[in-house]
């Protein structure tokens, strides 16, 4: 039986060791402040470098990140956030074993697609070294927080970078950034991920590069756009008409099925708006103008009763999955208010309430990504044996 810390977490971590996860290989998270991640803050708190201070090539082979790619190698994951961290928990799903990575043909279409996509930065995990001589395969581009929403578990008001100071560094890094990749050749560029960070069709420095750059000329390169989906409707999808034929992925967070939970969570937000955009976005998907179309579900104690609802939005929608995923401490509560909100902390009084819920057999539907729930899934359904 798994075990919980005193702070109501789960206990012991997985045994990792021969089980590989690709980010800190081929992936780079920009800030607005120039720092530089080799994975999600939620996942992992460190910083491998900023690139107001050394260049992000020789960034992506410091020291800091030889050493978290040495922790991979080694099985010890000692650098991640074992307990947030999707690749982590739902292993499976995410990582690989040395044999997947050198044959692939066995794994399932998604798994497979993505060793193939990064064949090239492949070399140094199957040698066991932590130096990659090619330059990153994805960006995140992190460095704008600019959103229409006002999410309680995330911000405590609206931000918008649109002039200004604020607007201009983020502005800069992005200039340096793309200057970076194309010094690079996008034939060694995988993919471009918008955002995490806030809202691309908010933020004026997102929608920029949205609606003017060129993917025409450079069809390899994939674009991934993380949106709340309030505001990306038909006139946004026109808008992007040069990088239509590069829309890659597509994820819409929604952390709720009716509007009443909807209103509590994605302050700001218009539910009846993102639903008739997911019907957009769906139709969009269906006739194969995105390749992948993905929900997002932040689970918390206002909405664990309705991730069953939202599996049923996605299921008829057609998307191609629904990623749940726990609620992260961004200091936007206090201890308590924080902790009144973790519904998976064993001592929280609707914890067993919550593990009820994860017995619902929908959860096994081919489209449900539990990410860092998983685990929690296999202590609801008695499949919580340790490694």
């Amino acid at each position: 039986m798994r075990e919980f810390t005193d702070d109501g977490t789960l206990k012991k971590p997985k045994e990792m060791r021969g089980k590989i996860c690709l980010q800190p290989f081929t992936n780079v998270d920009v800030h607005s402040d120039g720092g530089v991640r080799c994975c999600s803050e939620s996942w992992m708190r460190t910083w491998i470098g900023n690139i107001k201070e050394s260049p992000l090539q020789e960034i992506w082979n410091g020291e800091k990140i030889k050493a978290i790619r040495a922790s991979i190698l080694d099985g010890s994951y000692s650098f991640c956030d074992w307990h947030q961290c999707p690749f982590y928990s739902n292993d499976e799903h995410y990582l690989f074993t040395r044999e997947e990575l050198e044959d692939p043909s066995g794994l399932d279409p998604v798994r497979r697609n993505r060793v193939m996509k990064h064949r090239n930065w492949l070399k140094p995990i199957l040698d066991g070294e932590t130096d990659v001589e090619t330059h990153p395969a994805n960006y995140n581009f992190a460095y704008d927080e600019s959103c229409n929403l006002a999410c309680p578990s995330c911000r405590t008001k609206t931000i918008g970078y649109v002039k200004g100071p604020a607007y201009q560094q983020r502005k800069q890094i992005q200039d340096e950034v793309l200057k970076y990749i194309e010094s690079a050749g996008f034939d060694n560029v995988g993919r471009i991920n918008i955002s995490g960070s806030g809202e691309p069709f908010s933020s004026k420095v997102f929608r920029e590069f949205l609606y003017s750059f060129d993917g025409e000329s450079r069809k390899e390169l994939d674009i991934n756009i993380q949106s709340n989906g309030v505001l990306f409707d038909e006139h946004a999808w026109q808008k992007m008409h040069r990088i239509h034929g590069n829309i890659n992925e597509v994820l819409i967070s929604i952390d709720a099925c009716t509007e009443l939970t909807y209103d509590q969570v994605r302050v700001n937000g218009d539910f009846p708006k993102l639903m008739a955009n997911l019907q957009f976005l769906s139709a969009l998907f269906k006739a194969g103008k995105i390749r992948r179309l993905m929900l997002a579900f932040v689970v918390q104690q206002k909405n664990y009763r309705e991730m069953r609802g939202a599996i049923e939005i996605g299921r008829s929608l057609g998307v191609e999955r629904i990623v749940f995923n726990l609620l992260n401490d961004w200091e936007t509560w206090n201890k308590e208010q924080y902790e009144h909100n973790a519904i998976w902390k064993s001592f929280h009084p609707e914890f067993p309430e919550f593990l009820a819920t994860l017995r619902d057999p929908l959860f096994a539907d081919r489209i449900v990504d539990l990410g860092n729930m998983q685990q929690y899934w296999e202590i609801a359904n008695g499949l919580d044996a340790q490694g």
